[in-house]
């Protein structure tokens, strides 16, 4: 992946009424230069986003795994569009940051046993930090480095 990208996945499903408030959301950021991303939702199947019903989250970051800042808005969020609960953030690097903090509160760094209860946290391992959100966030700062 080219760097100063941002990159969201989800796991596959049939058709967008199978995605749900459990249906997590992963945010994939390659470091280079700083990087501006959006995401849309509908319902997928009506003309109800001409009247608002809709989501929309930007996400801008800059830095590297080491040390890096990202913030995520939810600039719009229309009626009857569910809004994620669970969102993985991932960010590529050689080496991972000393702390990891949403807004003025550190995350904790999780082992594998305590990432894999799926609490809010940090970890670093195979050439990605990974931050888990906790549940329900739809706008934050996180900031992390040495």
């Amino acid at each position: 992946m080219r760097g100063g990208h941002v990159v969201f996945r989800q796991p596959v499903v049939q058709h967008t009424g199978e995605i749900t408030e459990q249906t997590p959301l992963d945010v994939w950021l390659y470091p280079g230069s700083p990087a501006h991303g959006e995401l849309y939702e509908d319902d997928g199947i009506s003309m109800e986003y001409t009247r608002g019903t809709f989501s929309l989250r930007e996400v801008e970051w800059a830095g590297t795994a080491e040390d890096g800042r990202l913030t995520i808005r939810q600039t719009h969020n229309g009626p009857g569009v569910p809004v994620r609960n669970r969102m993985l953030v991932h960010v590529r690097g050689d080496r991972g940051p000393g702390f990891v903090r949403i807004g003025t509160g550190d995350l904790m760094k999780l082992d594998a046993p305590l990432w894999g209860n799926g609490g809010p946290g940090s970890r670093y391992g195979d050439g990605f930090l990974d931050i888990r959100l906790p549940a329900g966030t739809t706008t934050t700062e996180l900031t992390w480095g040495r």
